[in-house]
């Protein structure tokens, strides 16, 4: 149990979880991929010796194109436990109903973790998964990992709900504690039960280091580094678009045929810029009439025809597209899931099979983890059963 002076000095702010700040930044480096937060800062740090204009140019044009791989990532697990090989079973005395048609907002404990678990799980490794008392039973929160100020598995949960507004979740209760002015706390009890442990478990993924206990990074982290130059070199293509692709005229010598190279035109009262050229003197316009004055004694004579386009290098905007192609690949090959990009022709049947086989074991992995170290514990304290609910699952090329 938390002790009163450790518990004070996390209501006052004085102190957080061992490793917050590396937990805080563990979480947010998919965030940037799944919803596009923090892709912004990425192009700025990478990019801070151009000028500002260049800069906003790329913002203006910046596109996460990595979002929709994701998605892809999270339907494969969607379907997972949709197939008839994911089973949740009850035994005749359990009040099944209140996992599969009770549970809030979606009836089913599987459908609501289908809308909002998987993703949360690939976005907040370093959050937690709490059941909050409250009047009408309970609600199944997410909290991110800069919500969390103290965790120990099995023990106690200490989250922020509000700046103002802290909860603690114990094995026999659920706390509220209220920040009133000259830093005093109101406390309510939410909920009264008796388990053997608090409804909150951390999400979970890959251990980090051995210096940094109990931060964890994404399952789908190893694809983030090839992600971020895929954004990067993205932004790159799209300024080469710009300098490469669009035309650029150029003329020699073609003279207003309306002001006859002055810029101006004499009339009525004093000279008035030439409309048509706009005071230039030389012809502008997809439909102006272009007039070379011939070369004098000592100039050479003019090009023929005496306009043209400058031809452009697009070497450069090819490499960056197939670069970006090849990041987003790399990306999805670094967590097995290169199936979802365009399977090399080349590429034999048993590579194939190989792959399809790394990639079944990376699914079943973290399937696993998702039920029995959330899902299953979810519904047992629900039921308040030990033996309650049960699943079985197996993995078979489901995400091909």
């Amino acid at each position: 149990m938390i002790s009163k002076p450790q518990l004070d000095l996390y209501l006052l702010g004085l102190a957080r979880r061992p490793h917050y700040a590396e937990a805080c930044r563990a979480s947010e480096r998919m965030l940037r991929h799944a919803e596009g937060k923090g892709a912004e800062a990425l192009v700025r740090k990478r990019f801070f010796h151009e000028p500002e204009h260049v800069v906003e140019y790329r913002l203006a044009h910046l596109r996460v194109v990595t979002r929709a791989y994701f998605d892809k990532i999270l339907h494969s697990f969607v379907r997972l436990t949709r197939e008839d090989d994911f089973v949740v079973e009850f035994p005749a005395d359990a009040d099944s109903g209140a996992l599969t048609e009770r549970w809030p907002e979606t009836g089913s404990f599987v459908e609501w973790w289908n809308r909002y678990g998987w993703k949360t799980l690939f976005t907040e490794p370093n959050g937690i998964l709490a059941l909050v008392h409250d009047d009408q039973g309970f609600m199944p929160v997410f909290f991110p990992a800069r919500a969390v100020v103290d965790f120990r598995a099995g023990k106690y949960a200490l989250v922020n709900e509000t700046p103002d507004s802290f909860l603690l979740l114990t094995p026999r209760q659920c706390v509220r504690y209220e920040r009133q002015k000259h830093n005093d706390f109101v406390v309510r009890v939410l909920g009264e039960y008796v388990w053997h442990e608090p409804p909150a478990w951390i999400l979970g993924g890959e251990p980090t280091s051995l210096d940094t206990p109990g931060v964890f990074r994404s399952f789908l982290d190893g694809a983030v580094d090839w992600w971020d130059e895929a954004l990067i070199e993205y932004s790159d293509k799209q300024a080469a678009l710009k300098m490469h692709v669009y035309p650029e005229k150029w003329m020699y010598g073609a003279v207003c045929n309306q002001c006859h190279g002055a810029g101006k035109l004499s009339g009525f009262g004093s000279p008035k810029t030439c409309v048509a050229c706009g005071g230039e003197g030389m012809a502008t316009g997809p439909f102006s009439v272009m007039h070379v004055r011939p070369p004098k004694a000592h100039e050479p004579p003019p090009p023929l025809p005496p306009a043209g386009y400058i031809q452009k290098d697009l070497s450069a905007v090819e490499f960056l597209a197939r670069d970006v192609n090849e990041n987003l690949r790399r990306g999805l090959a670094a967590i097995h899931f290169e199936h979802l990009f365009d399977v090399p022709l080349n590429q034999s049947g048993y590579a194939k099979e190989i792959d399809r086989a790394e990639t079944d074991a990376f699914l079943y992995k973290v399937l696993r983890h998702a039920v029995r170290g959330l899902l299953e514990p979810m519904g047992k304290f629900v039921l308040r059963r030990r033996d309650a609910p049960t699943f079985r699952f197996r993995v078979s090329h489901h995400a091909q």
